[in-house]
């Protein structure tokens, strides 16, 4: 009999025993437990397809809704050969595959909603209070401070993972809700992105890594910065002029505004009429050189918008940095071939 009660207390605490060891190894930072992953980047050297897989880690206590279901996109393939369509202050893919002058949204070919759908919807909840983690549209709630859901400690800086949605100047809670796959690597505040507490930040990309590449060693945040700084223009050597790619990718009439905003952005509409006006004049590729606008035509970019013209000097403000909309395209194509997470 005291033999079977040694070996009983014998194994229970060898099972504690593990036990402590499992969770000592478990890494947390931040008071957030960790899970790492991998993206794959297609870019171009001199001309020639490379690929550059770099590493990242999503903290899992900080934004759990929103890792859950950028987890669930990505184990269905919904990023893989998505491009990278905008450098306007940030790293930015998700939504489009394709190329920079053909671009196609997943948005809109229904790819997302065919992941997103009403069946994966029902019942998800975020947040203590079951707050309904979508609404109708597959938008998913913005799990931050500021939409009521704090504790997250992580910010802008350093290659920030943030899950992108819509802005305007008079923010409010109607834009809170309306992210879905769009990614934005940050580097720091930029562009809109100047507040965390008003966005779903959820992970890093790695710092203490090592890659080589082109014979340098750098860590995967270095790497992706250097994408970010040397794709968003090109200078032409032979009459040293910057040039610039840019797409503009909304559209208001498909996507009114709420009802809460309706006094506000009266004016704003106005302008917003005008542009789309333009847009369905000119097309929505366009071309900066130097500081001259271009939009594309059949045979390039050749038409020029008039600077002095009022509805064209409109169109031309879109392209400030702090527009959500008008996409700084790089000037060669980059692409997410994959996305892999740990198990």
């Amino acid at each position: 009999m005291k033999k079977k009660i040694i070996k009983v207390i014998t194994a229970t605490l060898l099972l504690i025993a593990m036990s402590f060891s499992v969770l000592s190894c478990a890494e947390i930072e931040g008071k957030s437990k960790l899970r790492y992953g991998k993206i794959n980047i297609e870019y171009y050297v001199d001309g020639v397809k490379t690929e550059q897989e770099v590493g990242f880690k999503l903290y899992l206590n900080y934004a759990p809704a929103t890792i859950e279901h950028f987890t669930h996109l990505v184990e269905e393939g919904y990023y893989n050969d998505t491009i990278v369509s905008n450098l306007s202050g940030y790293f930015e893919f998700g939504e489009y595959t394709g190329s920079k002058d053909a671009l196609v949204s997943k948005y809109d070919n229904g790819d997302y909603d065919k992941i997103i759908n009403s069946e994966y919807r029902a019942g998800k909840t975020v947040g203590s209070k079951g707050t309904p983690r979508y609404n109708e549209y597959g938008q998913i709630f913005g799990e931050f401070e500021a939409n009521g859901i704090g504790g997250n400690r992580l910010n802008f800086s350093g290659g920030a993972l943030v899950l992108k949605r819509n802005y305007s100047e008079n923010e409010n809670n109607s834009y809170f809700n309306t992210g879905k796959a769009t990614i934005a690597v940050t580097f720091g505040s930029a562009s809109y992105f100047y507040d965390a507490s008003k966005y779903a930040v959820f992970g890093k990309l790695l710092d203490d890594d090592e890659l080589t590449v082109n014979g340098k060693k750098m860590t995967s945040v270095n790497f992706v910065n250097s994408l970010f700084n040397d794709y968003k223009s090109y200078t032409d050597e032979a009459d040293d002029t910057t040039i610039s790619y840019y797409y503009f990718g909304y559209d208001y009439s498909k996507y009114p505004y709420a009802e809460s905003d309706a006094a506000y952005e009266e004016d704003e509409k106005k302008d917003y009429a005008t542009i789309n006006a333009k847009l369905d004049e000119y097309g929505r590729y366009f071309m900066k050189e130097g500081n001259t606008y271009y939009y594309k035509t059949a045979d390039g970019y050749k038409g020029i918008i008039d600077a002095d013209d009022e509805d064209d000097a409109l169109l031309i403000s879109a392209f400030s940095k702090k527009s959500l909309y008008m996409l700084n395209l790089p000037y060669a194509d980059i692409t997410i071939k994959s996305i892999k997470l740990d198990k």
